[in-house]
């Protein structure tokens, strides 16, 4: 008996041990699995919006995307994707200056986001902030030396700078980390052109060709190291053949139908010559180049008075690019001087350089709000892009300028 008494009190003892870490535990669980589906409950409207977002970048409405991220933003502030996302978006649509803010942030609430360095370095490369660039596209390198496009990245940033052989050095190397990228491939190409080795870069876009035979930039970049050849019958053939599948691949580049028209009429093929540089006439591409050499092919097949025409243009075009450069060059000295920052910004809507005119036109906005110089040149600039909707806002804030005068 005395150690049946002994004994119980023992049992019962053990059992109630064992049992408090296990209610502890299943006491945890609970907790654990609570706080997850209170923050699944608070996440799931920001889950909806991007969703929606994702819906509409399928479907390639950006305005709808970017409402839908803005507002997964604004309820999830720490959600990366969202901010992965809408940078690629504002990458896509040729709107890097407002990606830059996004990687920004990304670097603060989210450092380990794959490719972030890479992603800022390109958008700061877009947006012609060179020397960014290349700084951050350095740390990209370090960061993640096996990302192909990081060190592509810093390769065309250091020739933009005139850094040629380690410009050339980092596209090599990003060529061999994804040698089936026929972008990088053409970037390193492009690179083998300005270092003038022209059989290197022959090879490079053969090889992409051979790849996909409907790449037209490979075209380009063969038709382009043929012509910085001797002007033989046959380096001339080689560059005209390579020309002409460029321009029936993508008939919209005025470049190689430029290109083309340069070396017919240097091959003596006047007739074909006219075709190509008319068609870019017509399309309104005129560079001087092309405008010379067309006035150049109508003297050549006697039609003087058409000659006559398109020199008149040129010498207009040579007047302008001639106001154009020395205005660039004294905006680089006088950075902050806003008249002149306006006046480059129009002569890049004239060219057609939007994303250049865009930088330059909203930095003298935010200084002078209501300029109508400005605000006209935005408007163009728009019109040009054809995004009808800012052409007219734009229109709307010129015609508010003049009611606001009237007495």
């Amino acid at each position: 008996m005395p150690s049946q008494d002994t004994t119980l009190p023992q049992t019962k003892k053990a059992q109630k041990t064992k049992t408090l870490p296990l209610l502890t535990v299943l006491v945890a669980v609970g907790a654990v699995a609570a706080f997850f589906n209170v923050r699944y409950a608070s996440e799931r409207p920001a889950r909806a919006h991007l969703q929606k977002a994702i819906t509409a970048i399928q479907a390639k409405n950006p305005k709808e995307a970017e409402k839908e991220l803005r507002a997964t933003i604004k309820l999830r502030p720490e959600m990366s994707e969202a901010y992965v996302l809408l940078a690629r978006l504002y990458m896509d649509v040729q709107r890097p200056e407002l990606a830059i803010p996004l990687y920004t942030r990304l670097r603060q609430i989210a450092p380990q986001t794959e490719h972030l360095f890479c992603g800022l370095a390109e958008a700061e490369a877009r947006a012609g902030q060179d020397k960014q660039a290349t700084e951050t596209a350095r740390q990209a390198v370090q960061v993640e030396p096996n990302c192909a496009n990081a060190h592509a990245i810093l390769g065309l940033a250091l020739g933009n700078q005139l850094e040629t052989k380690p410009g050339l050095a980092e596209l090599v190397k990003a060529n061999q980390l994804d040698p089936s990228n026929n972008k990088i491939a053409m970037s390193l190409a492009q690179a083998y052109l300005d270092s003038n080795d022209l059989n290197t870069a022959e090879k490079v876009a053969r090889e992409v060709i051979a790849r996909d035979p409907s790449y037209p930039t490979a075209y380009y970049t063969l038709g382009r190291a043929y012509a910085r050849r001797t002007p033989t019958p046959e380096n001339l053939k080689e560059g005209i053949a390579a020309f002409e599948k460029a321009t029936q691949l993508k008939p919209e580049w005025g470049d190689a139908f430029a290109e083309l028209g340069r070396l017919r009429l240097q091959f003596g093929d006047t007739k074909g010559a006219l075709q190509a540089l008319e068609y870019l006439w017509k399309r309104g591409v005129r560079t001087e180049e092309s405008t010379f050499n067309l006035a150049n092919a109508y003297r050549k097949v006697g039609n003087t008075q058409r000659a006559e025409e398109v020199t008149k243009e040129f010498k207009r075009l040579s007047d302008f690019y001639a106001k154009y450069d020395a205005l660039r060059k004294r905006l680089a000295l006088n950075p902050n001087d806003m008249e002149l920052a306006l006046s480059v910004g129009e002569c890049e809507v004239e060219l057609k350089n939007w994303g250049d005119a865009d930088l330059l036109l909203q930095g003298v906005l935010r200084a002078r709000p209501q300029d109508k110089r400005v605000l006209t040149a935005l408007a163009k600039m728009y019109e040009g892009k054809g995004d009808k909707q800012m052409a007219l806002a734009y229109r709307a804030r010129l015609a508010n300028q003049g009611e606001n005068k009237k007495p």
